[in-house]
């Protein structure tokens, strides 16, 4: 992926360009749009498109994961608050 953005060789930073396309995709929820993206930023770079695409992927996965373990630890926490006596809130 970096290979076709260091191909601009006008002193700009691949690692910046390559987050920027990565937060621009994940912003586009519709999966038309973002595939459509992707095709147009990546359109001579099909590996690059691949690992992007793996990227986000991986992210979704993340976002789920980490949504149940806030879930769960909200769970937790109003278990361990009602175990305490209300005069303590007060």
């Amino acid at each position: 992926m970096r290979e076709a953005i260091n191909q601009a060789d006008d002193g700009s930073n691949p690692i910046a360009i390559e987050n920027a396309i990565f937060e621009m995709a994940l912003q586009l929820e519709d999966p038309v749009q973002r595939s459509e993206f992707l095709a147009r930023t990546f359109h001579e770079d099909p590996q690059g498109r691949t690992e992007m695409e793996l990227l986000l992927g991986m992210t979704g996965n993340a976002s789920i994961y980490f949504g149940e373990a806030r879930m769960r630890t909200t769970e937790l926490a109003r278990e361990v608050l009602d175990g305490f006596p209300e005069s303590i809130f007060r």
